[in-house]
């Protein structure tokens, strides 16, 4: 390898030690703020039915269906993962229905952030509809505990609502926004790990209302590490080599 290739390797190497963070958008619930790409944004895995106020869903092992009732033979057809759980719409939502037998469970991940157990709550989980009889249970790190609702505020106090949810036909001008919220350090995570597993979600609506979740948001992120830079005796050493190449030359 001549010297001005090894050079070029040598800026090359020091050059990737620089990390670029890209532009994300910042998403407010009430007092709640975090990037979108904190978000759960994954399905792992999905077994039940769930209701997204206009379509039925059912899932198998991830494998989903909606219902077909225009069809001249209504049913189950297959159909690609629903984005409810998953986009940044925190107005959008899967329900799991008292009525229902096979009550949705869900898996979600992390695939754009690193969630870390910091000072108080690290994930918070938004529903739509008064959750207080519902019975919604969340395991990760192989600890299971059932999730503690309250409402959304902002921060002049004024309790937070969902705008224009359509169910059933119908549209709601306001309905009712809570959010439950996880603490790592009660699964079994150390202050400052992060997040190894995934969030398996298992909604259960005891009542009239719908276990409706709309959005999983992580709350403490993991640091990136910050530039290394390139130490002055790596600038020196690129010199010698510079050096050695002119006298190289020199020689010939």
């Amino acid at each position: 390898m001549d010297i001005k290739r090894k050079l070029s390797y040598l800026l090359l190497l020091a050059g990737s030690t620089t990390i670029i963070q890209s532009n994300a958008a910042t998403i407010n619930v009430g007092t709640y703020s975090f990037d979108d790409s904190m978000l759960a944004n994954t399905v792992i895995s999905a077994n039940g039915q769930s209701y997204n106020g206009s379509e039925d869903y059912y899932a198998s092992n991830n494998s989903w269906y909606s219902y077909n009732y225009e069809s001249s033979n209504p049913g189950w057809e297959s159909t690609n993962t629903p984005s409810e759980l998953t986009d940044t719409n925190a107005y959008s939502f899967l329900a799991s229905e008292s009525t229902v037998a096979n009550q949705l469970s869900v898996e979600l991940g992390f695939s754009n952030a690193s969630i870390a157990n910091g000072d108080g709550a690290d994930i918070a989980l938004f529903f739509l509809w008064d959750q207080s009889n519902s019975n919604t249970t969340v395991s990760i790190n192989g600890t299971t505990q059932s999730l503690t609702y309250s409402n959304v505020f902002d921060d002049a106090g004024t309790q937070q609502t969902a705008k224009n949810i359509a169910w059933n036909g119908s549209v709601y001008s306001d309905v009712q926004l809570m959010v439950a919220t996880i603490d790592l350090l009660d699964f079994e995570y150390a202050l400052g790990d992060t997040l190894a597993s995934s969030v398996l979600l298992e909604l259960s609506s005891t009542d009239s209302n719908p276990a409706a979740l709309s959005m999983v948001a992580g709350l403490n992120t993991a640091l990136p590490p910050s530039p290394v830079p390139v130490p002055a005796a790596a600038w020196l050493f690129i010199t010698g080599l510079l050096s050695l190449g002119f006298v190289s030359r020199r020689k010939r």
